[in-house]
């Protein structure tokens, strides 16, 4: 899977980042489903690490504005929490 290299490469610039750093914050622009996000928040060895993971696609749904999107996010809200909270935006 192509994402495979990504993963390792976010789970080495976390594991740089100083010891007294506070939480990082990552954002998958483009994520479409968001799996490569997904994957991050539940196989990074230490979550508290980074504070969210932020999922931005054109097709994420945006209920506050009145768009259902193209894509849904039940598979990301509806899961139960991940090690890593995950948010979606449009």
């Amino acid at each position: 899977n192509e994402s495979a290299p990504v993963i390792r490469r976010v789970e080495a610039w976390v594991e740089s980042l100083p010891s007294d750093a506070p939480p990082a914050g990552i954002v998958d622009l483009c994520s479409g489903f968001g799996f490569l996000g997904m994957f991050i928040a539940e196989l990074l060895p230490d979550p508290s690490r980074v504070a969210e993971i932020i999922l931005v696609d054109r097709g994420w749904p945006n209920l506050n504005i009145g768009s259902k999107g193209t894509i849904s996010a039940n598979h990301v809200y509806d899961y139960g929490s991940w090690r890593v909270p995950l948010q979606t935006i449009k």
